[in-house]
């Protein structure tokens, strides 16, 4: 009837509803929130379907769907929101029915098609019952909101594995399939879009509709299918996954996402998106101040969104900062000390300097510290190079080298002069130095010329004076000194070194004192009994036992006379020896405070100290001593004394005695019967030496005092307290045992049920309180025990199931003994039910499985049978009979069936345990990609990490099963759908989780490198730089290690390999790029050259030339510092050895090894000829007469005169000369001039020479001529 209905009025709103446009959405009403609906059959799966959406059928509740199959979503029972869903099912069959065509497409679809293949938007309509046996397209022509209506005028059959596809933003949400009659999904399809039949509809094996199925008549079947119409689950995302502030153009995407027509993506704080918003593909910025976070993507459509990606992490670095330099001079002088420059920028990770030009010196690459050249001068620049995560910044400074200024040294000035000496002129010189400046100190010595160095020595000074020269260049001023001793009276003697206060036997100390212009000092010492003082070094030795005052004393002698100085020195006494004074060496525990006394000879205080610690707390100024309450043991007071010289130390040892501790019995009977055997009473007390024993009343008995045995009076009874009283070394402790002595019960009888049941519990008997009894025994029937109450007067009683008839009886009993026994109680014992046999049934089932039967064989005596079953489990029928039928909720557990009979009496014996083990559905499976294809192996490794364990298997295809959770080998460019069941029950199995293999690498392209830095004569080693490709790679050499920089430093002469790597795979190796790196050039040979121009008188400087090596890769230096491209060097500083260099100029650290040229003196005008020396009376014509005069300054050539008649016959142009007088020659002068290119020297005095003559011609001789 309500379906008769329900049709009259569908037909009255058909008849009413108004034709539309083939451009209005097509009306669904409620069921666009079902996957599934029909509105006249069974709706049922019979496989692992998974349904998106809300599932119905007007005519019965959907089967199926509990288990195995799944719906997210609600599966709703007849009527409720199925009602409005019957009458809009037939409103959306009727209104797509109708829609005006735009073509007629013949069948099969894939070639019936205007665009075979292809459909465009429109209404398509076919002739009569079609088919579709290959894939198909639907063009959305770039309009997302195009819509197209598919019109299939009969049955619509569509083939196995044939797959629907969307481009130019086609969506799956507007494509309506109006079908007649029925329609066949092939297995393994892939179709897409909304079914509105008028017929069954059918889902073979394993297709999927992206969608909805909705039948106006006609059951819907699926067959391990999926249905969903909203997007698929996102996959990975790719992209960079390190990044910098301030970065953009970054791109990150990731595989489409089936179904969806937008993606949401969510970024990092300060990240947007500057392109493809809304596509699977973005391009993202990052501001400079953007963090780091996840990136996630979901799809969506019309229906709702699809299952968020996993997050993709990226950090984002902060970019590096501008170089500044914050530390480091600009100007230095040449030679300088070590110079820390240091730059910062925000975010370095590391900071690194140089320096160029490289003659400049060496500057630490990491610290900074430049350590100049010491023959650099110039301009050098300091390079600081910062390298953070983000980048590289850079910063120069430039430092001026001025030359140093030479050392200053003396050429001319006495060092000793005696007192008011004639003026002296101090002459010093200085490289590099622009002016030298004299002083004198002390200034009592006299003035000087700053100027010339004239020094005017004051009359009065004596001692030492000294001159001063300082010379001062563009870098720096050096100063020399000169001491000239000025001698006179020796100074006043000072002392300048040794202690005034000692102590006693202390360790040598030295004297030392001064006195101007003394040569030695000597030292002695007051009383002899002080000690033994060095005389020469001042080194004392004091005495061991000398105390008091002693004077050194220094006596000081020079070339004038003698002083002498004293020093005083107080020697203090040594501390004395500590020694304790009062205070107790034994004491007890917690003993009230003690006071601890102790002295030293020459002490100024005594401080007291305790150990172990947890002996207590002692004043360490009084010497009172807390104890502490819980020491015992040995503690040690120690006393510290200290004086004027030195500390001593005693210890006391104090014994802390044990308190007696409290006393305890261990032994000996509280409760007793009158007149008792002899009882031990033993008690116990730490640190005691004896126990006592007593007891009172007197009456009750004699106790021996010290071995605490006591004998009990016959008579006695009540209560008695023995005491024992414990002695020790320090106090005495008590403790009382109250023993009651008690007297025998009398007799009694018994009441209760008569007649019980096997298994009965809870049954009550009593008696009458017994007189004197403390305890009650009873005697009960075979089987019977008691629950409750034992030993009273009123006991529970169970009946176990084997329990048998008998008799009660009950006697009161004590410590003394037992009273009569009461009348004999009959109890009569009826049967339980027999012991219950074994259950059979299903043992390993799933949850959500029904009807499943248990049973057990028939058990004696059972009136009822009792059943318990696992939670989540329900009796459906046969419940108090010995065969069940059980459901199982999908909550069900694994648990227990048991079964019992049961009769009036009670329950019979439980059957043994029936193990029922429940597999529930697993969860849907985490599983990743763990190893991506790469480079070297183009397939994935996928592994499920949930669940895992022995009783599940894997798969994922939904098909091949597996036990291990790894899939290896696993095809790139796919997404695989993971799915996990139980071993033990295959139709317990998950959902699905889909999980990526990404597509295989490429190899980076091959490297584009060049050596950027060749070698130099400084330097054998080049350096290569790589400039692409850059960003996610690392750079190997030759075969080395791979690193991160694409710079390699220290690379030796010769040819190269350089290779590329994916930092994320490093398998992915670029093919190999060749660099070379130069050979070390060589050095220039050593230069030729020579002064081609000397000075002369006119021309006062001097002239290098160089004459080989010649060329234009060559410069030259007379200095080792300027080079110039010319080979000659003007203008050179006469008496002046150059160091002569050459170097290539393109490489400035090749330079030759040099040469010394020396450019000579400027001559000068010959100084005056001194006094000439030789024989001055001669005779004519003596020869070989030598004359001589001292070498004249700067003279070439010596002009001599000499007499007439006189001629040189050796030496001449020389100071000394050999002269031969001829017979003629007269009295005259000699004299003798020094020559030079620059003129003649003064004439020296005249040398006369006085001739002799000769005598005269003899005459003739007279006489007369004798005779023999």
């Amino acid at each position: 009837m309500k379906i008769k209905l329900l049709l009259i009025v569908t037909t009255i709103i058909l008849l009413f509803y108004p034709r539309v446009n083939f451009g209005q959405t097509p009306y669904l009403g409620v069921c666009s929130n079902f996957a599934l609906f029909t509105a006249g059959g069974a709706l049922s799966t019979d496989g692992a379907t998974v349904i998106t959406g809300d599932i119905a059928s007007y005519t019965s509740t959907p089967t199926g769907f509990s288990g195995p199959g799944l719906v997210y979503g609600t599966i709703y029972p007849v009527g409720a929101a199925s009602d409005p869903a019957f009458t809009d099912v037939s409103l959306a069959y009727t209104d797509l029915f109708d829609r005006v065509n735009d073509d007629i497409i013949g069948t099969p679809l894939e070639t019936g098609t205007l665009t075979p293949g292809t459909i465009h938007p429109g209404v398509h309509r076919t002739v009569g019952a079609a088919a579709l046996n290959g894939d198909l397209i639907f063009d959305g022509e770039g309009d997302p909101n195009a819509l197209f209506i598919i019109q299939i005028r009969g049955a619509f059959e569509i083939a196995s594995s044939i797959n629907i596809t969307l481009i130019n933003e086609a969506r799956f949400s507007n494509i309506y399939w109006q079908v007649n009659t029925w329609v066949n999904l092939g297995a393994a399809t892939v179709f897409r879009g909304t079914i509105v039949a008028g017929g069954a509809i059918t889902l073979l094996e394993g297709s999927s509709l992206h969608g909805r199925a909705l039948t106006t008549a006609g059951a819907i079947e699926l067959h391990n299918n999926m249905v969903i119409f909203v997007p698929g689950p996102a996959g990975a995302i790719t992209g960079t996954a390190t990044v910098c502030q301030g970065q953009s153009g970054v791109v990150y995407s990731v595989s489409e996402i089936t179904d969806a027509t937008d993606y949401i993506w969510t970024l990092p704080a300060g990240a947007t998106i500057s392109a493809g918003a809304n596509t699977n593909s973005i391009t993202v910025d990052f501001s400079a101040s953007a963090t780091s976070g996840v990136i996630t993507v979901q799809g969506s459509n019309t229906y709702g969104t699809g299952t968020v990606s996993p997050d993709y992490a990226v950090t984002v670095n902060p970019a590096t900062g501008a170089t500044t330099f914050t530390a480091g001079a600009i100007t230095v002088c040449q030679n300088a000390i070590d110079e820390t420059y240091t730059a910062t920028a925000a975010n370095s990770t590391s900071i690194d300097y140089s320096v160029l030009p490289i003659t400049a010196g060496v500057i630490n690459i990491t610290t900074g510290v430049m350590n100049w050249d010491a023959t650099f001068i110039g301009t050098a620049t300091i390079t600081a190079t910062s390298t953070g995560l983000c980048g590289t910044t850079t910063a120069d400074r430039e430092v001026i080298v001025d030359p140093a200024t030479g050392a200053t040294t003396f050429t001319a000035g006495a060092i000793t002069v005696c007192q008011n000496a004639i003026d002296e002129t101090y002459t010093a010189t200085a490289a590099n130095s622009t002016s030298i400046d004299y002083s004198v100190l002390p200034i009592t010595a006299g003035v000087i010329n700053i100027t010339t160095g004239v020094m005017n020595w004051d009359a009065a000074f004596t001692g030492t004076a000294t001159i001063t020269a300082t010379s001062t260049g563009l870098c720096g001023t050096t100063t020399a000194d000169r001491e000239v001793t000025v001698d006179l009276a020796t100074g006043a003697t000072i002392f300048t070194a040794g202690a005034i206060t000692v102590c006693q036997n202390a360790i040598d100390e030295t004297y030392t004192a001064t006195a101007a212009n003394s040569t030695s000092i000597d030292y002695s010492v007051l009383p002899l009994t002080a000690g033994v003082i060095n005389v020469t070094t001042g080194v004392m030795n004091w005495d061991a036992a000398f105390n008091g005052t002693a004077t050194i004393t220094a006596t000081s002698t020079g070339l004038c006379g003698t002083t002498t100085a004293d020093r005083e020195v107080v020697v203090d006494p040594a501390t004395g020896a500590t020694t304790f004074t009062a205070g107790a060496i034994t004491v007890c525990q917690n003993a009230i405070d003690e006071t601890y006394t102790a002295t030293a000879a020459n002490s100024t205080s005594i401080d007291y100290s305790v150990l172990p610690i947890t002996a207590g707390v002692i004043n360490v100024t009084t010497g009172v001593m807390n104890w502490d309450a819980a020491f015992t043991g040995t503690a040690t007071i120690t006393a510290t004394s200290t004086g004027l010289c030195g500390t001593t130390t005693v210890d006391r040892e104090v014994i802390v005695d044990p308190a007696t501790g409290a006393t305890t019995f261990t032994a000996g009977a509280t409760t007793i019967c009158q007149n008792a055997i002899d009882e031990t009473y033993t008690a116990t007390a730490t640190n005691s030496t004896s126990i006592v024993y007593s007891v009172l009343p007197v009456a009750a008995g004699v106790i021996n005092v010290t071995t605490g045995v006591m004998n009990w009076d016959e008579a006695f009874s009540g209560t008695a307290t023995i005491t024992a009283t414990s002695t020790g070394l320090c106090g005495t402790t008590t403790a009382d045992r109250e023993v009651i002595v008690n007297t025998i019960p009398a007799g009694g009888g018994s009441i209760g049920a008569d007649i019980v049941c096997q298994g009965q519990t809870g049954v009550l008997y009593s008696v009458p309180v017994i007189a004197n009894a403390t305890d009650y025994i009873w005697t009960l029937p075979p089987g019977a025990t008691i629950t409750a109450g034992a030993n009273t007067n009123n006991i529970t009683v169970d009946f176990n199931s084997s329990a048998s008839s008998g008799v009660v009886t009950v006697q009161g009993s004590n410590i003394c003994g037992i009273g009569p026994v009461s009348a004999d109680f009959a109890v009569t014992v009826n049967s339980l039910p027999a012991v219950a046999g074994t259950i059979a049934g299903t043992a390993v089932i799933c949850q959500g499985e029904t009807g499943i039967i248990y049973t057990v064989p028939v058990i004696s005596d059972a009136t009822d049978y009792i059943w318990t079953l696992p939670a989540g489990a329900t009796i459906t029928a046969g419940a108090n009979t010995n065969s069940i039928t059980v459901d199982f909720s999908a909550s069900a557990v694994s648990g227990n069936i048991t079964v019992q009979g049961n009769n009036i009496c009670g329950s019979g014996t439980i059957s043994a345990d029936f193990s029922v083990t429940l597999n529930s559905i697993p969860t849907a499976p985490t599983a990743s990609t763990t190893v991506q294809p790469t480079c070297a192996i183009s397939t994935g490794t996928i592994v499920v990490t949930a669940p895992l364990g022995a009783g599940y298997e894997y798969s994922i295809d939904g098909l091949n099963y597996q036990a291990s959770a790894t899939f290896s080998s696993v095809t790139a460019n796919a997404t695989y759908n993971v799915t996990v069941r139980n071993a033990s029950s295959i139709n317990c199995f998950s959902s699905a989780t889909a999980v990526t293999v990404n597509a295989e690498p490429s190899a980076p392209v091959t490297a584009t490198a060049s050596t950027v830095i060749q070698p130099t004569c400084s330097t054998a080693t080049g350096t290569i730089e790589v400039t692409s490709p850059l960003g996610a790679y690392e750079y190997n050499i030759d075969g080395g290690i791979y690193q991160a920089s694409v710079t390699f430093a220290g690379i030796a002469a010769g040819s190269h390999t350089i290779f590329v790597r994916s930092t994320t795979d490093n398998t992915c190796i670029s093919s190999a790029t060749d660099v070379t790196v130069n050979a070390q050039p060589s050095l220039p040979v050593a230069p030729t050259a020579s002064v081609t121009n000397q000075p002369t008188c006119v021309t006062t400087t001097g002239t290098i030339e160089i004459t080989a090596p010649l060329g234009a890769g060559y410069e030259y230096s007379v200095d080792g510092i300027n080079y110039q491209a010319s080979s000659i060097f003007a203008n050179l500083a006469a008496n002046t050895s150059y160091n002569v260099t050459v170097r290539t100029s393109s490489d400035i650290a090749c330079v030759s090894s040099a040469i010394v040229v020396t450019v000579n003196v400027v001559p000068s005008t010959p100084s005056a000829a001194g006094t000439i020396t030789g024989t001055a009376l001669i005779c004519q014509g003596q020869t070989e007469v030598i004359y001589s005069v001292n070498v004249i300054g700067d003279a070439t050539d010596y002009i001599w005169t000499l007499p007439a008649g006189a001629t040189i016959t050796a030496g001449a142009n020389t100071n000394t000369i050999t002269v031969d007088f001829n017979s003629s020659v007269a009295n005259g002068i000699i004299t003798v001039q020094g020559s030079s290119s620059c003129g003649e020297g003064t004439v020296s005095d005249d040398f006369a020479v006085t001739v002799n003559l000769l005598p005269g011609a003899a005459g003739t001789i007279t006489g007369s001529a004798g005779c023999q």
